[in-house]
């Protein structure tokens, strides 16, 4: 309430702004009981603009829906009152990807889509019928033979137990594969599964290419794959670490190469 106040105060021509109600989060936006306050210094400035009211679900993955529902009517009680002051209001919306199945067109037109776009589903909502779309991809860089009882990485966290075929991958923490999955994750050549031995180092991980036929340089390596059955899927990798798919996503690293392509075959 304070920051629309000092808007109010502060500007000398016309701003359009999407007003943000708490009904449940504790995080952003003015409170339900608020509401009016808002209204009066919106409708008392004649440079505020209002183009839309929002919310946000805070527990909407949830297969229990009892606080979503205590939300959504909290703010159908608001919408009610913005639909009746402001007969312009263009937007209303409470639903980010999780909460879609529970939205009501009534009181939302618009759903703000974030990790949905990467095809990728937290809510449990089958109806969505998303299709995970990304798949993170780089090469062998060298390929060598290592005997039983030599090491792997820093800190010699893998010993091997027995003579194996090892290959590097230009591929590590910095570009976005959890140091987590040292000695834990998996990549893929082909169809076959390719276990990480030793740390993940900054720009590189070492992984088990002793079962892929035919080896050479540069063969392709799936580091995420689009087949959320795989190990090295998003969905899977989150499982294995006990942490949620937005950790494994927003560290694939801004500078990687971008392709966008309309089939993965």
């Amino acid at each position: 309430l304070n920051e629309l106040e000092n808007l109010s105060q502060n500007i000398s021509k016309k701003v359009r702004i999407h007003l943000k109600i708490d009904t449940g989060m504790g995080r952003q936006g003015i409170l339900v009981d608020e509401v009016y306050q808002a209204i009066k210094i919106i409708k008392e400035n004649r440079y505020l603009s209002l183009e839309g009211v929002s919310s946000h679900f805070a527990d909407a993955d949830n297969q229990d829906k009892t606080f979503s529902f205590l939300q959504l009517e909290n703010w159908k009680r608001c919408v009610t009152i913005f639909k009746k002051e402001f007969e312009d209001i263009k937007h209303f919306h409470i639903s980010a990807s999780s909460g879609v199945d529970i939205n009501q067109k009534e009181f939302g037109n618009i759903v703000r889509l974030g990790i949905g776009l990467y095809g990728i589903n937290i809510s449990g909502d089958t109806s969505l019928n998303l299709k995970l779309v990304m798949r993170v991809e780089s090469i062998t860089t060298s390929i060598k033979e290592l005997n039983e009882g030599e090491s792997i990485g820093y800190g010699r966290t893998h010993i091997l137990d027995k003579r194996k075929k090892i290959a590097t991958v230009p591929f590590g923490y910095f570009e976005g594969i959890d140091r987590r999955l040292s000695n834990l994750g998996s990549v893929k050549i082909g169809e076959t599964l390719c276990p990480i031995l030793g740390r993940v180092s900054m720009n590189m991980i070492s992984i088990d290419v002793s079962s892929v036929q035919d080896i050479k340089l540069e063969d392709k390596v799936i580091i995420l794959s689009e087949n959320t059955a795989d190990e090295n899927s998003v969905k899977a990798i989150a499982e294995k670490e006990n942490t949620i798919p937005y950790d494994i996503l927003v560290h694939i690293a801004p500078s990687l190469k971008r392709r966008v392509i309309s089939d993965f075959n």
